[in-house]
């Protein structure tokens, strides 16, 4: 009857603590390509347009 208790118990308890929203992670990673190459860091300034990576960047969080 304990285990049956026991396994009921692993079975119920990690349902419960899951969370119901998981956030949505995106890492982005690339070879040779500098802080001033996206126009979401530089503003622009520098010539490149990455329009893209800008609305992610707007919708979410930049990390430097």
């Amino acid at each position: 009857m304990a285990v049956v208790a026991v396994l009921g118990l692993c079975l119920v308890c990690p349902a419960a603590f899951a969370a119901k929203d998981k956030p949505n992670i995106l890492v982005i990673m690339s070879d040779d390509v500098g802080i001033t190459n996206i126009s979401a860091y530089s503003r622009g300034l520098v010539g490149y347009q990455t329009p893209n990576i800008d609305r992610i960047a707007n919708e979410g969080m930049l990390f430097t």
